[in-house]
């Protein structure tokens, strides 16, 4: 029983010290296009089938799915095309979750995550429709930096190259360039993105528009989603997970006590990890000498039991 508790006490360990994929919200959006839905009906108990079971069942074999239930209630969601079946399954766990607190009685409804988006509406084939008249909301890194005309040229240019490219069945495509000249190695990272649903000609002229709204004045890193397509540039890459050399130091407080936070995680996680290690050892070698002492025991008992027996069997040859 003992050994179980020290096992127990040593995975809850470890499972604290591994960080999972961090799902990041971006934003929500709800049209006023149609009337509300009411509470407790047959358009919520669609809705709620939808997302909880249709959706989420599909995530963990797909990054795309876009199905209906009944003739009332269509959806669709799409995970980032580098994105593991297991976060993209959890990112539409959240993103289920949290769009109907975003839009509450909504007949359409889309979020967005960094890793996926979730949608809904009670138009049917919606997903294969751009929406010229549609939103694009832009997140960008606001910290001024010193190379912009190298960044304009480079996505630019990675645009142009990837956007021709976005005709598999995925819709997805990325790519990659140096920075230069800088006094440190630097690459940035493109990924465009459509709805599989959509045609080339759509999905090429959605992400036209995606980029039309990038800033003029450049910024480090951005993104640009969309109901029907998405973009970004930045320097980790979103294919791997890696990032190049880092940029410059900061000095803004925020990122001093980040760096901070990150290395105290890290020094416990470690200190954790020793303990969890020595405990395993205890454990083990308790339970070697406890059982080392049973079996001695029982051959101690084993031969007293041919002793005596031996004996009766002396005394019977006797009489």
């Amino acid at each position: 029983m003992n050994s179980i508790l020290i096992w127990l006490f040593v995975l809850s360990n470890i499972l604290v010290c591994i960080k999972p994929e961090e799902i990041t919200y971006i934003a929500s959006y709800c049209p006023n296009t149609t009337s509300d839905y009411a509470e407790g009906s047959k358009f919520q108990f669609n809705l709620n089938r939808l997302l909880y079971r249709l959706l989420y069942n599909n995530a963990s074999n797909s990054i795309y799915a876009n199905p209906s239930v009944g003739d009332k209630v269509h959806g669709l969601y799409l995970c980032r095309g580098d994105v593991a079946p297991k976060d993209c399954q959890n990112c539409i766990d959240m993103a289920s979750e949290r769009i109907q607190r975003e839009c509450p009685l909504k007949k359409q409804a889309i979020i967005w995550y960094d890793q996926c988006l979730v949608r809904y509406s009670d138009i049917p084939n919606f997903a294969s429709t751009f929406n010229v008249s549609s939103y694009y909301w832009i997140i960008y890194n606001s910290e001024s930096f010193s190379w912009t005309t190298q960044v304009k040229g480079i996505s630019d240019a990675m645009f142009d190259n990837l956007t021709p490219k976005v005709t598999n069945n995925l819709k997805y495509a990325i790519s990659s360039d140096e920075i230069t000249p800088l006094s440190f190695s630097q690459k940035l990272y493109g990924m465009v993105q459509c709805i599989p649903d959509l045609s080339a000609e759509d999905c090429h002229a959605c992400l036209k528009g995606a980029r039309s709204v990038i800033p003029k004045s450049v910024p480090r890193e951005c993104r640009v989603v969309h109901e029907s397509c998405h973009l970004s540039y930045q320097f980790k890459n979103p294919d791997k997970g890696r990032t190049g050399a880092p940029p410059p130091p900061s000095t803004t407080p925020g990122d001093k006590d980040q760096g901070e936070i990150t290395w105290k995680t890290k020094l416990i996680c470690m200190v954790i990890g020793v303990i969890a290690l020595l405990a395993v050892v205890l454990a083990g070698s308790c339970i070697y000498l406890k059982k080392r002492r049973t079996t001695e025991e029982e051959r101690r008992e084993r031969r007293q039991l041919i002793q005596l027996l031996d004996m009766e069997g002396n005394l019977l040859d006797e009489f």
